[in-house]
């Protein structure tokens, strides 16, 4: 196995830990609209700063069949994937739903057998079968040892882990084109470059239809604190930008099925810094949960 792939998977995980909480934080103070929106400051100006840093082109040298894809993995991974996935976060908790959505290498590495032609291993398949007991563990709801829980604390564990599911789902999709993409002789900036368009195109298309419709003046979006979009700037920068152009990488040097699964290791460090920052509070069995994650990614490292 290609270390340097590993290595760069391993950095998205840190990334895309981070970039949670910092989300947590922001929707203290923002909607999830203004959110969406706001964060692609930071992830465009990361991901443009980078393709001049490394000389890789800021538009479209490639073939013009192949951009369509761009658009089509961002409404699956930042669109359908992160609008559910900041809904979970908020029901739930930043360590929870990133460990929920975690089971998206599970899709991937079955997507990626049956499309791409990427061998379905035995360190695959077992450590496919840790994950999946990480995640059943990780189910139980946001309550304390020996306590019962409430009907609206039951609906809220409940709701929130559908929407981390669906959040795995648009996740799993958009790395599987990301490969695709990639196998065609796509730079990894190009890719995450492209995505920065089209997500703050939509983003901030949304927010401004709902402005018009609601009829704020002025909009409230700017009216927000200075902490409110220093968190979501830095959402953007660690989460989506970094975690974007790291994992392309990773992947542009490694099956795609085992780059998810590494990546899944980013639940024990969400989770470590939701109980630090956010006083969020775990249960032991999900922290046997996180744990039996780890194994499995180790596994299919292997």
């Amino acid at each position: 196995m290609n270390v340097t792939g590993i290595l760069y998977c391993f950095a998205a995980a840190v990334f895309w830990a981070i970039g949670p909480v910092c989300l947590k934080k922001t929707l203290e103070s923002m909607t999830r609209t203004e959110t969406a929106a706001a964060r692609t400051i930071g992830f465009l100006a990361i991901t443009i700063g980078y393709c001049l840093f490394s000389d890789n082109s800021l538009g479209w040298p490639y073939e013009l069949s192949l951009l369509p894809t761009t658009l089509l993995l961002t409404l699956s991974g930042n669109v359908l994937g992160d609008l559910s996935y900041f809904r979970a976060i908020q029901l739930i908790g930043a360590g929870k739903a990133v460990s929920i959505s975690s089971c998206n290498p599970i899709l991937v590495a079955l997507a990626s057998t049956l499309w791409l032609g990427e061998p379905l291993t035995v360190p695959l398949i077992l450590g496919l079968c840790f994950i999946m007991a990480g995640l059943f563990l990780l189910r139980s709801g946001p309550h304390g040892e020996g306590t019962t829980p409430s009907s609206t604390d039951a609906a809220r564990s409940a709701s929130g882990f559908f929407y981390a599911i669906v959040a795995a789902v648009g996740l799993a999709g958009m790395s599987l084109l990301q490969k695709w993409l990639l196998s065609r002789g796509v730079t990894p900036g190009s890719v995450t470059l492209w995505r920065s368009y089209w997500l703050s195109a939509v983003s901030w298309g949304y927010w401004a239809a709902i402005v018009t419709a609601k009829r704020e003046r002025p909009p409230m979006l700017f009216q927000r604190g200075r902490i409110a979009w220093f968190w979501a700037t830095v959402a953007g920068i660690t989460g989506m930008g970094l975690g974007g152009i790291v994992f392309t990488k990773g992947i542009e040097l490694i099956p795609v099925s085992v780059g998810t699964a590494i990546t899944a290791t980013s639940p024990f460090i969400a989770a470590a810094l939701g109980v630090l920052f956010l006083g969020e509070t775990m249960r032991p069995l999900q922290y046997a949960g996180i744990l039996s994650i780890l194994v499995g990614v180790v596994a299919v490292s292997l």
